[in-house]
């Protein structure tokens, strides 16, 4: 067969199926990229709070994909439950983007997400066996071509989204400094153009009729199995597993299949670990990029939303690399290099990067915690009601009513502060206090008046870090 006939004969129909994807996971990796700063910037959860909310919508994410897998088995078929579970996605993305206007509140962005988690776990199981549906027996260096196609526009999808969203986010200030509906509103967009093009195509698919619930079944069939074997005891005879006990209700084929299935099983275990920890890129490694200035020198600054597109560049720019480069200098000095070599390299490799953050976190949190390194720190508020005289062994000057010196570094101890009115006023100004600080504390001086002709000074607690809930700090001087 030559390689015209063979293109001839590749299913136009898949490139719908592509273009699809790629807009769905616009939209959801868009999504998804500004929501922990979105809950904590506009919605003013702390950070715990947005976390949690953060991880339930993954969750549902990942758990939904069960109940699509059993609706397209055993009811609809796949398109069917592509395209009715996708008006749900769209529907919770439109409530996310209507309800990102003010006034900001939980209650539609609560319902916008469990849509989005519903719609976008019930289509994920089906859209990649869909298109392999599209290939006929003979076609399997077209399909194995089509999962490689699928896998790129997922990752491209995802790096555009990741960052383009956070521009429009912080860079177009249509509501104060940000932009949350037309953050939220684009990928919508994507998502509403999504459904049209796997729409625009429901008479050039092969479609596979419901072949019953398949989860259903190996359910039943494991249930059996292990009933039996806790009933019956350990089954007898050479290469005997407990799962032949189904066999008096199950085919023999069957059977083996679900055996295979719980010998793959082992290799899952460490998964939900994994992901546990490569998900905190959208939670806490974006809370910890709040805290950090984003330079990247000649490139610029990265806002802390954008720190996730590194991960789909990398993929994109990677994988030719391992495949063209670098699995073959493997193969030729005789580096065992498996599927599952590679996968525990890449775990070892992922476990460093959560360590590394964890060291930078701790550092962050030791420069939140002690600004001062080791001194004290001191500021001067002239809360009388005259410009005031002020000096210590540290600061000397004038200051107008009203004003707060700058902040000054000092060790830690007694020091002897002299103030009063300046010269242009009346009153005296020979007043005097004596001040004890402590190490890696701040405190602010009051300075107010008592009557007409006296003023006196007192020392309250000072803040010299940011809050880590991203709150402001507020602080009231009532000085009558």
């Amino acid at each position: 067969m030559s390689s015209d006939k063979s293109l001839s004969e590749y299913p136009k129909s898949v490139f719908l199926i592509l273009g699809t994807e790629f807009c769905e996971r616009f939209n959801y990796y868009g999504m998804r990229t500004i929501l922990v700063i979105y809950l904590t910037e506009w919605l003013g959860q702390g950070y715990d709070s947005a976390v949690a909310i953060f991880h339930m919508f993954t969750m549902m994410s990942y758990f939904c994909p069960l109940m699509g897998a059993i609706i397209a088995d055993g009811y609809l078929g796949r398109y069917k439950t592509i395209l009715y579970i996708s008006l749900v996605y769209a529907a919770g993305t439109l409530v996310l983007s209507l309800t990102a206007f003010p006034p900001p509140e939980m209650y539609g962005p609560v319902i916008g997400l469990l849509l989005i988690s519903l719609g976008t776990g019930g289509i994920k199981p089906c859209v990649t066996a869909f298109g392999g549906d599209q290939f006929s027996t003979g076609q399997e260096k077209w399909r194995t071509s089509f999962f490689s196609a699928f896998y790129f526009m997922i990752n491209c999808g995802s790096m555009l989204s990741t960052f383009i969203t956070p521009v429009l986010r912080a860079d177009v200030h249509c509501i104060k400094d940000s932009c949350y509906p037309l953050a939220f509103g684009v990928p919508t967009v994507l998502m509403l153009t999504s459904i049209v093009i796997f729409f625009s195509g429901r008479n050039h698919y092969k479609h596979v009729p419901p072949t019953g619930n398949l989860f259903g079944q190996v359910a039943r069939c494991v249930w059996r199995g292990a009933k039996l074997r806790i009933r019956n005891g350990k089954k007898e005879g050479q290469g005997a597993h407990w799962m032949d006990y189904a066999t008096d209700k199950f085919e023999d084929g069957f059977v083996s299949d679900v055996k295979a299935l719980l010998n793959v099983l082992w290799l899952f275990l460490p998964l939900p670990l994994f992901w546990a920890l490569f998900d905190q890129q959208g939670s806490r490694w974006t809370l910890q990029a709040v805290d950090m200035n984003g330079d990247v020198g000649n490139l610029g600054r990265l806002k802390p939303d954008q720190m996730q597109v590194l991960n789909p560049i990398l993929i994109v720019l990677l994988i030719p690399v391992f495949e063209r480069v670098i699995y073959p200098c493997l193969d030729r000095v005789r580096v065992p290099n498996k599927p599952l070599q590679r996968i525990c390299v890449g775990m070892l490799l992922c476990s460093g990067s959560f360590v590394l953050a964890g060291f930078v976190q701790l550092k962050l949190e030791t420069g939140k915690e002690s600004p001062l390194n080791g001194q004290s720190g001191v500021t001067f508020l002239n809360a009388a009601s005259c410009n005031a005289t002020v000096k210590t062994s540290f600061y000397s000057g004038s200051l107008p009513q009203g004003e707060i010196s700058g902040a000054h570094h000092i060790p830690a101890g007694n020091f002897e502060l002299k103030f009063g009115c300046d010269s242009k006023s009346s009153w005296d100004s020979s007043f005097s206090q004596t001040f004890t600080t402590q190490r890696s504390k701040a405190y602010r001086v009051v300075i107010f008046s008592i009557d007409s002709k006296n003023v006196s000074a007192a020392a309250f607690p000072d803040e010299r870090h940011h809050d880590k809930e991203g709150k402001s700090l507020v602080r009231y001087v009532k000085s009558l």
